[in-house]
């Protein structure tokens, strides 16, 4: 009895990625960075290591500039930062 594997699905569009896995937030952009280049999408991530740092590791944002992205503190979140792409170009907040 062989295993069926099962096609993926055409994906047309991503408007949010949002991010909350202990650490391994720069690990998941990369991982999904040629969905993020294609699609602009909005990206909310947890950040301790940022916060708790006193803004001292950058290394995400550092990742998230080389995709040209803009990042700013989430308003009711503490830990979380959204990121937009800078250009305006894919998905923003209104």
């Amino acid at each position: 009895a062989g295993v069926e594997l099962l096609g993926l699905p055409p994906i047309d569009g991503v408007r949010l990625i949002k991010i909350d896995v202990e650490g391994m937030e720069k690990e998941v952009i990369a991982g999904a960075r040629s969905v993020v280049q294609m699609f602009k999408p909005i990206i909310w991530s947890e950040n301790v290591a940022y916060f708790s740092s006193k803004g001292q590791d950058v290394s995400f944002l550092q990742l998230m500039d080389e995709l040209e992205y803009n990042c700013a503190g989430a308003q009711n979140a503490p830990n979380d930062i959204i990121c937009t792409d800078r250009h305006g170009r894919g998905h923003q907040i209104s």
